[in-house]
């Protein structure tokens, strides 16, 4: 990896266009020496996306390191959305991103290999360094890590009562059972609710995708979400009509109604005090100001029955097969060169400068939509988490993070152009369902309303990009 991070960086041909833009003629000839071309130093233009907290500590990293002027611009979706050239060296954005950009000719792939030093060093979870980051077969990001759907508990109360934690999802409503009659039966701790999951919009889409993966992904299919071939929705499936029914079934646990909207909220309810369990990717809250309650946290449930749609029947997972899937995209941050980078060799260095081990505790910690990504960070995160976390609390977050970051089964959380509107129709869906429509019909409408927004966005650059979302060549 090249160490200098103060290159000069010439650019005759942009100066010239430049003039030519500025409508200058021979009638407009100046007295003034001509510039020297080893005299032009171009800031590095960084443009972040939605990442509160980022802009600034990525600024003052780079002057510690004096690495020389940069430019941070910061950007919502929306505008992102609307640009059709991104005057940009480096783009830091949300991972459901990377297929609009690399669709609307945004990105440049990135030129280094695995054996950088800067890229191998202190390992990459598996997840991060090839799945997250991959668009059809190349690499196009690097991550700045990706917050999964966790459980976390009580662990005092778990400890007391005897309970082990959860690792499928019939034994998340046994808990829940087994905690309800917990709660209505004591004194001793008068909590509100048993569980608290986000189901809120935004959010519930991202609940039943979560629980669903473990359904739905099964070892010889390719695709969860639709048929790559056909972008026929497989929303429908038995896989995620047994989700989204179990997430109904299991609201009588859960607080009142608006309660608990978003992923931060579920953990609130647990920081606070009054839930004992929480599904969440939000691991900071404003109720938790000093110290959390005694907490673990683990890897969502999973389960020991896929369903196959090929046989379109349910099989028993093998002996050698986790029950866990992680649902990989769901919030996490990705970093890359943009193909109007002034220097793209630069552009990187910028990138594996800001990712690795020591400056990225230190970059992303002011962000809720980072997380550690190296295994080194999972050893010991708590210079990612908020201080409030104990060291068993963090420890048992860093762990389910290893394991949930090495898993090569996974289901990805929709990368491809109209994401928002794809996760709006399954939010839908699950609103639908829990005010009393069948899952099988609220599922039904989700799809239909697929294959609508695949339609108006294109049904061919969606088959293209859904199969490049799943590192299939086209």
């Amino acid at each position: 990896m090249h160490t200098d991070f103060s290159i000069t960086r010439r650019i005759l041909a942009t100066i010239l266009a430049l003039l030519l833009l500025t409508g200058c003629s021979r009638d407009q000839e100046t007295t003034d020496p001509e510039p020297r071309l080893e005299d032009q130093v171009l800031p590095l233009r960084v443009v972040v996306v939605e990442t509160p907290g980022l802009a600034k500590s990525l600024k003052t990293q780079w002057v510690a390191h004096d690495g020389g002027e940069i430019q941070i611009r910061e950007m919502t979706r929306e505008q992102l959305k609307t640009t059709s050239r991104l005057l940009a060296d480096v783009i830091i954005y949300p991972s459901g991103m990377m297929g609009h950009l690399v669709m609307a000719g945004h990105l440049a792939p990135l030129s280094f290999q695995e054996g950088d030093p800067g890229w191998s060093g202190e390992p990459v979870m598996e997840n991060q360094r090839v799945a997250e980051v991959s668009w059809g077969s190349d690499l196009y990001a690097v991550s700045f890590g990706s917050p999964q759907p966790m459980l976390a508990y009580r662990r005092d109360v778990f400890e007391q009562l005897e309970i082990s934690p959860p690792t499928t999802w019939a034994q998340y409503h046994e808990v829940c059972e087994q905690l309800e009659a917990f709660r209505v039966g004591t004194q001793e701790m008068p909590f509100q609710q048993v569980t608290a999951e986000p189901l809120g919009p935004g959010d519930a889409a991202i609940s039943l995708l979560a629980r669903a993966a473990s359904y739905a992904r099964h070892r010889n299919q390719y695709s969860g979400l639709f048929d790559f071939i056909s972008m026929q929705p497989l929303i429908t499936g038995p896989a995620f009509q047994r989700a989204l029914a179990e997430m109904v079934q299991c609201r009588s646990f859960q607080p009142p109604d608006g309660a608990c909207q978003t992923s931060s909220e579920a953990f609130a309810q647990l920081a606070g005090g009054s839930s004992l369990m929480a599904i969440s990717w939000s691991f900071r809250s404003s109720q938790a100001e000093s110290a959390l309650p005694a907490i673990a946290v683990v890897e969502l449930p999973g389960s020991a029955r896929v369903y196959n749609v090929n046989s379109g029947a349910w099989e028993n997972r093998l002996a050698t097969e986790a029950v866990h899937v992680p649902l990989l995209a769901a919030a996490g941050r990705l970093g890359s060169v943009t193909e109007l980078a002034y220097d793209h060799r630069q552009a990187t260095d910028f990138l594996m400068f800001m990712t690795s081990s020591r400056i990225a505790t230190a970059v992303c910690r002011p962000s809720p939509f980072t997380f550690p990504f190296r295994t080194t960070h999972a050893k010991d995160p708590r210079g990612w988490l908020p201080d409030y976390f104990d060291g068993i609390a963090a420890s048992s977050l860093g762990e389910a993070v290893t394991n949930a970051g090495e898993r090569n089964n996974y289901l990805f959380c929709l990368r491809i152009p109209g994401r928002e509107k794809y996760l709006a129709a399954l939010d839908e869906a699950v609103q639908a369902a829990l005010a009393g429509e069948s899952p099988a019909a609220a599922l039904t409408q989700a799809a239909d309303r697929w294959t609508e927004i695949t339609e108006q966005i294109g049904s061919d650059q969606q088959k293209v990009a859904y199969r490049a979302s799943l590192g299939l060549e086209n």
